[in-house]
């Protein structure tokens, strides 16, 4: 006789005339699980007859079987009993069979049957036997399995193919690496330890963009991502508003100067002069100092600047919005020599002073963008008598007009000018949806390459809200604006980086201005066909705990390693595979893809909607079921699986009590 662990739940059952407690006697042995229901009026009657062979002599012993048997306890509980008092029978009573499930392991005698009967042992042992075939059987398989799998690997290996990927060579390896992204080799390289030193490889990291993950990059982020990128060619940090001029002094001292070639720092406010000294290297006077706005936190430190070193290789430079950015900054690219394409567009305190620095030293020049800048024609003149390579000028929004004759003579040159009034008018209005109040009633006028980024601060401004503190950041730092709200056009929520000029040729399909829709950011957004919110939607139903459902609440079929749990997301029930195959939205609760229901609560929820299963053909009127908010998708797969088998619908539909 194997040895069994004994677990026994009661439940209390309400009965017309008398309510008693049933209890659950689960036998755990080793492969199988069983469960006999028992009232403690047969825990007494089985103690009665035992005690019948109280004076039999136990075989091999000198004991009687009355000195054996165990003390069952007397008194019967009666009617609504407290936790504790039940908790203290359930003690009680496994303490009893254990003792006898004891005593039928070391004894033989005419009582033995009667336990066995008690505890249906002999269908246990069968159940067991069963279990141990199934065991056995599958081991075998594993063993066929994995003997074919050696013989495969050795047929492979024969043939000298590679097996793992640590049998790559490494320069494989890393061409397969370099496909990743940022977050690819971060995964990569919580794999194992020889991934991790594959991933630091500075081959992998010569492009990177981080404006995806604009809200969390500070100067230690840069910092150590210029540690590691010491082959760094292309550097997007859009919008990163937290980078000082120790980001810059890092990507001027770790990245080779030689191999970084574009670097992109659009809407990056903080970046100002002292920011461009340290990222070329440049040394400026002190007459400098003493002529420009500082910041009060600026400490001035020769050794940031007299290093000599600094990325002067650039070729591809944008400072897109970074208005802090003055004719002392902008001397230092003189330093640049092979810079070919600069973007100073929305840099307004930048003038001919600087541009003329640039021009007489960046003599490979080929796009200019100077849109929105105070740069005059007198400047535009000597960039292009400096730069013979000039393609492109962007002059759009500077407050100058550019004579016939100085166009021409650009012309001549193969010089493309872009200039006019850059002027952009649009409705910025609050979205249906929202509680926010209106900003203004009027129409906004701007520049059309004004970025999302500042449309979003002034939304911020008008309404009032202060960006919270950035978690973790150093003092001043706040979360990105789209953090709080959300701009729209139409239904599409539009990007920090993007200007409004593409804004209304992408989004935009009218010949009337622009109109742009805010709300408050909303991390899951509801169809507007739905006539209820997620959040007022009622809680999903408690689970059954999986210690308290022995059987299938179904078909009653028990539990065990080969037929598992499965939960009704409906009600809550605990169902074998067989009785919970369905698979369906369920609204109420907020379910949107199709989850597994039990038979029963399928056949409900179909007769209670009425679903239509024609997803061809569906109404353009407003639809307030439940059912609305699923897709083509969804419906389609709940189509193929609702007739699947219409007897089984049709026994689940018989099969449901007037209660529920």
């Amino acid at each position: 006789m194997s040895q069994f662990q004994v677990e026994i739940t009661a439940t209390q059952v309400v009965n017309e005339k008398r309510p008693f407690t049933v209890y659950a006697v689960q036998l755990d042995s080793r492969f199988s699980r069983r469960v006999v229901y028992r009232r403690f009026k047969n825990f007494s009657q089985l103690h009665h007859q035992l005690l019948e062979y109280e004076f039999l002599p136990v075989p091999s012993t000198t004991f009687k079987l009355g000195f054996l048997i165990p003390e069952l306890p007397t008194k019967r509980l009666w009617g609504s009993l407290s936790e504790r008092t039940v908790r203290d029978r359930i003690v009680q009573l496994q303490v009893y069979c254990r003792q006898l499930l004891g005593l039928l392991h070391f004894t033989n005698g005419p009582w033995c049957p009667l336990i066995a009967d008690f505890f249906e042992l002999e269908k246990h042992a069968l159940r067991e036997q069963r279990a141990g075939i199934y065991i056995q059987r599958a081991y075998r398989r594993f063993r066929g399995r994995q003997l074919a799998r050696t013989l495969c690997r050795k047929w492979y290996r024969r043939r000298g193919f590679v097996l793992t990927l640590a049998e790559l060579p490494p320069d494989i390896l890393l061409y397969i690496l370099g496909n990743l992204d940022i977050s690819g080799l971060c995964t990569v390289a919580s794999v194992c330890r020889a991934w991790h030193t594959y991933s630091l490889y500075p081959v992998l990291w010569r492009s990177v963009t981080l404006f995806p993950r604009r809200s969390r990059v500070d100067d230690g982020v840069l910092e150590c991502l210029s540690r590691r990128c010491r082959q760094l060619v292309s550097l997007d940090l859009r919008y990163c508003d937290y980078l000082t001029e120790n980001s810059m002094r890092c990507i001027a001292e770790f990245c080779d100067p030689d191999s970084l070639i574009e670097l992109r720092l659009d809407g990056c406010e903080r970046v100002n002069d002292p920011a461009l000294w340290a990222l070329t290297g440049y040394c400026p006077s002190l007459e400098t100092f003493a002529s420009m706005e500082l910041p009060p936190s600026f400490i001035f430190n020769s050794d940031s600047f007299s290093t000599g070193v600094g990325a002067r290789g650039l070729q591809t430079l944008s400072m897109c919005e970074c208005r802090n950015v003055q004719d002392a900054g902008v001397k230092s690219l003189a330093l640049c020599t092979e810079l070919r394409h600069l973007n100073l567009l929305g840099c307004f305190n930048v003038s001919d002073i600087g541009i003329q620095s640039i021009a007489d030293a960046c003599t490979k020049l080929e796009t200019v963008n100077l849109g929105g800048t105070r740069v005059t024609a007198q400047g535009l003149d000597y960039l292009r008598s400096k730069c013979p390579n000039l393609k492109l000028i962007n002059i759009m929004g500077c407050k100058f007009v550019l004579g016939m004759e100085q166009q021409d003579r650009l012309r001549e040159v193969g010089v493309t000018l872009e200039a006019g009034e850059d002027t952009f008018r649009f409705y910025l209005v609050p979205h249906s949806s929202t509680d926010l109040p209106r900003i203004t009633t009027s129409v906004l006028k701007t520049r059309s390459t004004l970025s999302m980024q500042r449309v979003y601060r002034y939304l911020l401004r008008k309404l009032n809200m202060d960006l919270p503190a950035l978690p973790g950041g150093r003092d001043g730092d706040t979360v990105s604006p789209d953090m709080i709200v959300e701009i729209l056009c139409g239904n599409s929520l539009l990007p920090l980086d993007m200007p409004l000029f593409e804004v209304k040729s992408n989004f935009w399909s009218g010949e009337d201005l622009l109109m742009l829709h805010y709300r408050r950011r909303i991390e899951e957004v509801v169809e507007e066909p739905l006539n209820y919110k997620i959040n007022s939607l009622p809680a999903p139903p408690t689970w059954v705990p999986d210690q308290e459902a022995l059987s299938c609440m179904d078909c009653d079929t028990d539990f065990s390693i080969w037929n598992r749990r499965h939960h009704c997301r409906a009600c809550g029930g605990c169902f074998c595979a067989r009785c919970s195959s369905y698979r369906c939205p369920v609204l109420r609760f907020g379910y949107t893809e199709p989850v597994r229901v039990c038979d029963r609560c399928f056949t409900i929820l179909y007769q209670e909607e009425k679903l239509e299963l024609d997803v061809k053909e569906v109404s353009s009127q407003e639809i307030t079921a439940p059912w609305a908010a699923a897709s083509f998708s969804d419906l389609r797969f709940l189509k193929q699986h609702l007739f699947r088998s219409e007897s089984r619908l049709t026994m689940a539909s018989s099969s449901i009590s007037p209660s529920s």
